[in-house]
C-alpha cells in the first residue's frame, strides 16, 4: 500500500507546475512604483523585489531592490536603505554570493542600531546568523539568531518569529542535534499555521522531515517530505520544489527503494540545473552517484561524482571569507569609535564637576587629594604584587620552553638513529632499478620502516608497521629491524617464511621483561626476488601483497597474526610467484587505507585503494609516487594523519 501511495505522488509531481502569481498585485505593485510618494515607491520597489525572488527571477529582483536602495539614499530615508540592504543580502543569499550577502546584511544592522528599527534589525542578525551558519563560523551563529528571536517575540509578529524559530532549527540540523532541530522545527510550523503563509508552512514541513530523516524516523520524514511538496507545487516555488524533491530522494536512498530514489533525485536535478542552483546541485550529484554505484551503472556514478567535486571545489574556491570579515572588523570598529566619543564626552563631563568641586572649597580639595594618595598606595603595592607574579610566571615560561627545546632535540636525535636503519636510496635504486618508496611517517619519528639486505642474485625488501608510531613505534621499530638484520646474517636464507621466524623469536626475546611479556611486535609484507630467475617468495604477517598484471590484480595474503606475541602462534607460509616482464608489486602498511578524510571524513580503504592503484600502474614509478602522495594528502585535507604511511612499489 505504501508503495502505490509513492507512485500516485511521483505521477502527481511530473504534471507541470503552473504558476500561482498573483497578476493583480504584481500589476499595483508596478503602478506603485510610479506613486508621487517616496516612501509608497520604495516600499512597491522592495516587494516587487520579493515577488521576483519567490519565483526565482533573482536578477529581477536584485534589480528592484537596488532601484529602493538608490531612491532611499537620494532621499535620506533611513528606513527604506535599511529594508533595501536586507532585501538585497536575502537575494544574495539565494544566489549563493555571500560576500555581498554579509556586506548588505551589516549595512543594513548599521542603520537599524542607529534607528533602533527593530523590524529590521530582525531581518539583519537573522541573515548574519545565516551566513555565517553556512560559512561554518558556528561561534557567531546563535549570537545573532537569539538577537532576532528575541527582537521578533517582543514585535509579537508571527511570520518573522516563525522564520527565526524554523532559522535555529536550521542550525541544530548542521549540527546534528535532531531533537532540538525537531522542536525549534515544531515551534516554527505551530507559529506559521497562524498566518496564511503556505511558503513558510511548506518550508517547515519540509525541515522537520530532514529532522525525523536524522534520527532515522523514515515514515515520518517521508510523511512531511510530501506535505511540503504538495504546498511548494500550489505556489511554484522551484527552488524548494528541488530542495524537497532531494530531501525525498534520500529516505528512498536509505530504504534501498533506488528507483523512486532515482526518479526524484533527477526532478531535483532539472529544476536545479534550470534556476542556476548551486548550493542544491552538489548533494544532487553526490546522491546521484551513490544510486549508480549500488546500481553498478559504476560509468554513470563516477561521471556524477565528477561533476560533484566540480560544483564543490567551484564553491570552496571563493574567496568570500576575506571580504565578510572586513565587514564585520568595520561594524566592529565603528561601534568602537561610537564607544570612544561616549566615553569622551563622559570625561568632559567629569572635568566639569571637578572643576566645580574645587571651586566649593579647599576641604573638598585636600580630601580628595588625601583619596587619590591612598589610591597611588594601593596601586603601587598592587603593581609589585602584579610585577612578582609577571617575574614568576616568565620563569615558569623559560622552565617550559626549555623542556620542550630538550625533548624536541631529543625526538629530533632518535629520528637520525631511525633514520640510520633505512636503507639508503642509492643502494636502493641499485638493486631495485624500477621502484618507488613513498615513506609519511606520522609524527618526526615513526613506527613503520622500509628495509632491504642481498644474498646472492636474491634482494630481500620489506615494509613493517611496528605497534604505535612515534616514539613508541619508533623504539619498536629499532627492535625489529635489528631482528630482521639478524635473522638474516645467522640464517643465511632467503626463504622469508624462515626469517620471519626467527625474526619473531629474537622480538619476543628482546621485548620480554621479568614481570611481563610485551605484546608489541609489528605486521610485515617480506619479499625476496630473485631477478635472474624471475621469481619472487613472499610472507606476510597481516599484511597482504599486491601484483598487477595486465591490469589484473593478483591478491596473495599474509598469515593473519604479527611478528611477535601471539594467542595462535603458527609456522609463517612461503609463497612462491613466477613474475612476468612488466609485472608491478605493491607491499604497503595499513597506513594509507585507514586514512581519514574526502567528503565524509571517512576512511579511504582497500577498495579504493586497490583502484587507486590499479589507475597508476601503467604510468612510471617516479609518477606513481608523486600521485598516490597528492591523493593522499587531497584525502587527508585538514585532518590530522592518524598513522604511518609505508608503501614499496617495484616494476619488474
Amino acid at each position: 500500500m505504501l508503495r502505490l501511495t509513492h507512485i500516485v505522488i511521483a505521477l502527481l509531481f511530473s504534471i507541470t507546475l503552473l504558476s500561482k502569481t498573483n497578476t493583480a498585485e504584481v500589476a499595483s505593485l508596478k503602478k506603485g512604483i510610479n506613486s508621487s510618494s517616496d516612501s509608497i515607491q520604495i516600499i512597491s520597489y522592495n516587494k516587487l523585489a520579493n515577488h521576483y525572488r519567490i519565483i526565482s527571477q533573482l536578477d529581477s529582483a536584485e534589480m528592484m531592490a537596488k532601484k529602493g536602495l538608490e531612491l532611499s539614499k537620494k532621499k535620506k530615508w533611513d528606513y527604506g536603505s535599511a529594508l533595501s540592504h536586507n532585501n538585497l543580502a536575502y537575494i544574495y543569499i539565494y544566489k549563493f554570493d555571500l560576500e555581498a550577502a554579509m556586506k548588505n546584511a551589516m549595512a543594513a544592522l548599521k542603520i537599524g542600531d542607529g534607528l533602533n528599527d527593530k523590524e529590521n534589525l530582525g531581518f539583519s542578525h537573522l541573515y548574519i546568523g545565516h551566513i555565517n551558519n553556512t560559512l561554518k563560523e558556528y561561534d557567531e551563529v546563535l549570537f545573532h539568531y537569539t538577537k532576532s528571536l528575541n527582537i521578533r517575540k517582543e514585535l509579537d509578529n508571527n511570520y518573522n518569529l516563525g522564520f527565526t524559530y524554523s532559522y535555529i532549527g536550521n542550525y541544530y540540523l548542521e549540527q546534528n542535534e535532531f531533537d532540538s532541530a525537531q522542536y525549534y522545527h515544531n515551534l516554527a510550523l505551530s507559529t506559521r499555521k497562524k498566518t496564511d503563509d503556505t511558503r513558510s508552512i511548506a518550508d517547515s514541513y519540509l525541515l522537520l522531515g530532514q529532522a525525523f530523516f536524522g534520527k532515522k524516523d523514515y515514515d515520518a520524514a517521508i510523511k512531511n517530505y510530501a506535505l511540503a511538496l504538495e504546498k511548494y507545487e500550489l505556489i511554484n516555488d522551484k527552488r524548494r520544489l528541488g530542495e524537497a524533491y532531494r530531501n525525498y530522494s534520500e529516505v528512498f536512498i536509505y530504504k534501498e527503494e533506488l528507483g523512486l530514489a532515482e526518479f526524484y533525485l533527477k526532478r531535483s536535478l532539472e529544476i536545479a540545473e534550470e534556476i542556476g542552483a548551486l548550493d542544491n546541485l552538489i548533494p544532487i550529484y553526490d546522491d546521484l552517484a551513490r544510486v549508480q554505484e549500488k546500481n553498478e551503472a559504476f560509468e554513470e556514478a563516477y561521471n556524477y561524482l565528477r561533476k560533484h567535486v566540480l560544483f564543490k571545489d567551484s564553491i570552496t574556491n571563493n574567496n568570500v571569507y576575506r571580504e565578510v570579515t572586513k565587514q564585520i572588523l568595520k561594524h566592529k570598529r565603528d561601534k568602537e569609535e561610537k564607544i570612544k566619543q561616549i566615553q569622551h564626552q563622559k570625561e568632559k563631563e567629569t572635568q566639569q564637576i571637578l572643576i566645580i568641586a574645587i571651586s566649593i572649597g579647599l576641604l573638598l580639595v585636600v580630601a580628595f587629594l588625601v583619596f587619590v594618595y591612598k589610591r597611588l598606595q594601593l596601586a603601587k603595592r598592587q603593581n609589585q604584587i602584579i610585577e612578582y607574579q609577571k617575574q614568576k610566571v616568565e620563569h615558569q615560561k623559560q622552565e617550559v620552553e626549555s623542556a620542550h627545546k630538550e625533548i624536541k632535540d631529543s625526538i629530533n636525535y632518535a629520528k637520525k638513529i631511525q633514520t640510520a636503519i633505512l636503507p639508503p636510496n642509492n643502494l636502493v635504486k641499485e638493486h631495485l632499478k624500477e621502484s618507488f618508496i613513498l615513506y609519511k611517517p606520522k609524527d618526526i619519528v615513526a613506527g613503520d620502516f622500509y628495509w632491504m639486505k642481498t644474498i646472492g642474485d636474491t634482494v630481500l625488501y620489506a615494509a613493517a608497521d611496528c605497534t604505535g608510531h612515534g616514539v613508541p613505534g619508533a623504539l619498536v621499530s629499532v627492535v625489529c629491524s635489528n631482528a630482521l638484520n639478524q635473522s638474516v646474517k645467522e640464517l643465511q636464507t632467503t626463504n622469508p617464511a624462515e626469517i620471519l621466524e626467527m625474526t619473531r623469536s629474537l622480538v619476543k626475546e628482546n621485548l620480554k621483561s621479568d614481570d611481563n611479556i610485551v605484546k608489541d611486535g609489528m605486521d610485515i609484507a617480506l619479499c625476496a626476488i630473485n631477478f635472474k630467475k624471475n621469481i619472487l617468495e613472499f610472507s606476510g604477517a597481516n599484511n597482504p601483497l599486491y601484483i598487477f598484471r595486465n591490469n589484473e590484480l593478483i591478491l596473495t595474503k599474509g598469515d593473519k597474526q604479527p611478528v611477535g606475541n601471539h594467542y595462535n602462534e603458527k609456522p609463517f607460509t612461503k609463497h612462491s610467484i613466477q613474475l612476468n616482464k612488466g609485472d608491478v608489486i605493491y607491499s604497503f602498511t595499513d597506513g594509507f587505507a585507514d586514512q581519514f578524510g574526502g567528503p565524509k571524513g571517512k576512511k579511504f580503504m582497500y577498495k579504493q585503494f586497490k583502484e587507486l592503484l590499479l589507475s597508476v600502474v601503467d604510468k612510471p614509478l617516479n609518477k606513481q609516487q608523486e600521485i598516490l602522495n597528492k591523493v593522499f594528502e587531497t584525502w587527508k585535507g585538514d585532518i590530522e594523519q592518524i598513522d604511518d604511511v609505508c608503501i614499496i612499489g617495484v616494476k619488474i
